[in-house]
């Protein structure tokens, strides 16, 4: 009995450890990444930035959004000016807000979004977004949003793009399409204590380099939850599970 004594202490440790990752216990994830204003609510566009638009009628665009839904969130320019409490939609292919103002679409480009959030009904979560040209990148810096996941000793990422497929190249993202159109695109991002944003490594093996002295933790946590590299909200678990081991 007493060589299963320490089995049980690790699956117990485990066990608290994913409690605290589920249920989101202590800081915000981003809250070493976004910028904090103690006057947030203080605008000098008494809440529109200067170059919100209205959405043309009619247009005809191809419109591919990162989410369905309109999302109540806040918006903040590089000017510091701020909208605050809006339904919110993100456009990928244009690379623009839309938002409801006094019961009318706005847009407003990437180019005067310093960072925006939202509250995600169906994770119950707040999503966080930072414009990439205020970040620093190892390699080609994006256009756009990286969308923060995980926050901590290192901070996991995603940027979202809109890649055009033709229906003649039966790609699989053009099977079940009559027309050439567009589908999202996903790169995860990873960065230490705040450095450099890299690409997050494809390979099992170099991914775990990442984890250093707490990878066989890690790695007995992915298995005995049944976790996989390649989906968004498993990533999200094992970051948040590394980074929670890294704050002891």
């Amino acid at each position: 009995m007493t060589s299963l004594k320490p089995f049980y202490n690790l699956t117990l440790v485990f066990s608290l450890l994913l409690q605290l990752v589920i249920s989101g216990c202590g800081q915000p994830l981003y809250a070493q990444i976004v910028d904090k204003s103690p006057n947030i609510f203080l605008t000098s566009s008494n809440g529109l930035i200067p170059e919100v638009r209205p959405l043309p009628e009619d247009s005809g665009e191809i419109k591919l959004f990162l989410e369905d839904e309109w999302y109540i969130g806040d918006v903040k320019s590089f000017d510091r000016e701020f909208i605050i409490n809006k339904p919110l939609k993100y456009e990928i292919i244009h690379n623009r807000l839309e938002m409801q103002i006094n019961g009318q679409t706005m847009v407003l480009s990437h180019n005067h979004v310093k960072s925006f959030e939202w509250f995600n009904v169906t994770d119950n979560r707040r999503a966080v977004f930072l414009n990439c040209k205020h970040l620093l990148f190892k390699d080609d810096q994006p256009v756009g949003f990286l969308e923060i996941l995980s926050e901590g000793k290192i901070t996991l990422s995603s940027h979202k793009t809109a890649k055009k497929f033709q229906r003649s190249r039966n790609s699989p993202a053009a099977r079940g399409h009559k027309k050439d159109g567009f589908f999202v695109n996903v790169q995860f991002y990873y960065s230490v204590d705040g450095g450099l944003i890299m690409p997050l490594p494809n390979k099992r093996k170099e991914l775990f380099r990442l984890f250093h002295d707490k990878k066989d933790v890690v790695k007995q946590f992915i298995a005995w939850n049944g976790l996989v590299f390649k989906q968004k909200e498993d990533l999200v678990k094992i970051f948040d599970f590394y980074n929670l081991l890294s704050e002891k």
